[in-house]
């Protein structure tokens, strides 16, 4: 059996203007491009064009992984400075106002947009999402019965920021 644990990380970004700090509802197609570029087939758009997200490669070790972010974090930055903008890497945007945003034109976003309506455009929330492989030898119920009782101190570290706009 391999003992080597794989994972992989998808970490979502607001695009934010560096003068307003707001988060930007429309930003330059050129800055996406650059974006695109700079994160090498490791770049996704999000719903609404002021988000993005970096799904990385996989990694075997914690220190690969925070290496690698830092430096697309960094790269992003980078890109995004001649444009004026920034990122925000949290659970919401302290002054996002999600009628202000864009939604981003691809399929599965529609279908989304479509399909919830006034709670996806509203939706203006980013996440961290670890992806954890588990070896087909591995018993997955088992696996899901130790994680079980973390099960509410995981779900508090997901809830929404107090920053949510009520309306």
């Amino acid at each position: 059996m391999n003992s080597e644990i794989r994972f992989g990380i998808e970490e979502e970004y607001f695009i934010t203007d560096l003068e307003t700090r707001c988060m930007a509802g429309q930003p330059p197609a050129a800055a996406i491009e650059q974006c695109s570029k700079a994160l090498d087939g490791c770049f996704a758009y999000e719903m609404f064009q002021g988000q993005i997200e970096v799904a990385s490669p996989i990694f075997t070790g914690l220190s690969q992984a925070a290496g690698y972010l830092a430096a697309a974090r960094s790269k992003l930055r980078g890109v995004l400075k001649p444009f004026g903008l920034g990122l925000v890497s949290a659970g919401s945007h302290p002054l996002a106002d999600w009628r202000a945003q864009q939604a981003t034109v691809q399929p599965h976003f529609c279908q989304l947009f479509e399909d919830f309506q006034w709670v996806a455009r509203r939706s203006l929330w980013s996440g961290l999402h670890v992806h954890v492989e588990v070896p087909a030898a591995v018993d997955r119920v088992q696996v899901m019965n130790e994680v079980l009782p973390w099960t509410p101190l995981l779900l508090a570290l997901s809830c929404s920021s107090p920053f949510v706009e009520d309306v």
